[in-house]
């Protein structure tokens, strides 16, 4: 599929076309996401889970 064309092009149109505001916005949502993705998983696995990456 020649979809990739496609789409980094209009990623970039996107981005030249987003507004500071705009971008804040997206910004807080990926926040929201993550913190709700961290509050679900349970603490004792991402612990785990971080002391595995660090050793």
């Amino acid at each position: 599929m020649s979809g990739h064309k496609l789409f980094a092009g209009g990623v970039r149109r996107f981005r030249n076309a987003m507004t500071p505001i705009e971008w804040a916005l997206v910004l807080v949502v990926a926040l929201v996401i993550v913190a709700a993705v961290l509050y679900l998983v349970d603490n004792e696995l991402l612990l785990e889970l971080v002391t595995e990456v660090v050793d």
